[in-house]
């Protein structure tokens, strides 16, 4: 398969997840990521805007503003 072949059955089956689990997933990933000493030790995050279908970042988001983070997109 080439890469892009590879990104499109991969992005078919983000499609397919329940939004119930992505939320689910949404939030354990970010926990993962704010709870890490990477992001606990950062002054400033660099996230990217997630758009449909995503990761949703903004629980990380949230989190730096809660922390008094610099957040960068």
């Amino acid at each position: 398969m080439d890469k892009k072949s590879i990104r499109k059955t991969l992005l078919s089956k983000r499609k397919e997840i329940p939004l119930e689990k992505k939320v689910i997933y949404d939030k354990e990933i970010s926990k993962r990521i704010t709870e890490s000493d990477y992001f606990k030790n950062a002054e400033q995050v660099l996230v990217f805007a997630s758009s449909e279908n995503e990761f949703d970042t903004r629980y990380i988001i949230e989190r730096c503003r809660f922390l008094y983070k610099r957040v960068f997109y």
